[in-house]
């Protein structure tokens, strides 16, 4: 996993119920992307829903929501936080080793719908790789 001390990474206060619904969606399909799950990959997720002092177990947290809400929401964030996300995606494509052509498309995905470009996305992967 990728040594970064997610709580320093940004500031999560003030992220709304709505947000982290829609943080931890995005979690899971960008882990749904692909054939096959981890281990891993749930253990991150589990760890990213701590830090935000989500309760999986909620009904509101396992409600299906439409990609709509979702997109709505995440691009309610402050730009810090996006690239927090953005980096916790980038992590969770690497967890278990390598990184798969759905994910990287994914990836780009998410940070088009968030107005980051392939550029920021770019050099935000290259940050983020220096770091660990």
């Amino acid at each position: 996993m990728v040594n970064l001390n997610w709580n320093e990474v940004v500031n999560i206060a003030g992220i709304s119920n709505r947000q982290k619904r829609a943080i931890i969606a995005t979690l899971f399909v960008m882990m749904g992307s692909k054939e096959s799950t981890s281990e891993k990959e749930i253990d991150f997720i589990e760890l990213i829903a701590s830090l935000l002092d989500v309760d999986m177990t909620s009904s509101y947290f396992t409600t299906m929501i439409e990609e709509e809400e979702i997109t709505q929401a995440i691009n309610t964030l402050d730009r810090a936080k996006k690239e927090w996300l953005l980096t916790a995606l980038h992590t969770l494509t690497m967890i278990d080793g390598k990184i798969e052509e759905i994910e990287s498309i994914f990836l780009i995905g998410f940070a088009s719908d968030m107005g980051i470009s392939r550029s920021e996305l770019s050099t935000l992967i290259r940050n983020i790789e220096n770091k660990i």
